[in-house]
């Protein structure tokens, strides 16, 4: 919820703050928000599914879906300082 709550704050505050018009290139800075933004929601559904064999593999996949969505939100927010 952290991960999230802080990609909500980035993105509001990079693109809806600013009066310009939005570009390709910024593209490369919501896209991959929005990406995190799903994965991260996952992450309870994932844990908590009883669809796995195992709850190992439910955790492995659960990690897995964290680690991404905190990624692409580090990459967007790497991307929006240097665009």
């Amino acid at each position: 919820m952290t991960l999230f709550s802080l990609g909500m704050a980035f993105l509001g505050y990079w693109g809806f703050a600013n009066k310009q018009p939005w570009t390709i290139v910024d593209a490369w800075v919501v896209i991959p928000t929005l990406f995190g933004f799903l994965c991260l929601t996952y992450v309870p559904w994932i844990l908590t599914s009883p669809e796995g064999v195992d709850e190992i593999s439910n955790l492995q996949k659960g990690r897995k879906a964290f680690l991404i969505g905190g990624g692409c939100i580090l990459f967007a927010v790497f991307v929006s300082l240097f665009i």
